[in-house]
């Protein structure tokens, strides 16, 4: 990725957080790709990939919340491995479902 792109996103994450909706809305779109390259991760599970994608973005939300800069990892490794989370997660059985 070019140090422009990298300036893009960190500068649209920075916006968000500061309360931005049009800047979430941008981060959202420029993130989308990322986050159906993960989704297709979990495309063998009875899911559908729309719902995968939605689960995915939810991760992607998460991450712009708890997304610390001071601590050093450049926002699409962090975005990265929550958007895997939440993958991970939904497809995950449910403790409940072996009871």
């Amino acid at each position: 990725m070019s140090a422009t792109k990298k300036t893009d996103i960190e500068s649209l994450v920075s916006a968000a957080q500061s309360g931005s909706g049009e800047a979430i809305n941008a981060l959202v779109h420029a993130m989308r790709p990322t986050v159906e390259m993960i989704a297709m991760k979990y495309i063998h599970s009875p899911l559908e990939k729309d719902d995968l994608v939605q689960e995915g973005m939810i991760g992607l939300l998460a991450a712009l919340r708890a997304y610390q800069p001071k601590r050093g990892a450049a926002f699409r490794t962090f975005a990265g491995t929550c958007i895997e989370n939440a993958c991970l997660l939904y497809t995950s059985p449910s403790p409940r479902d072996s009871t």
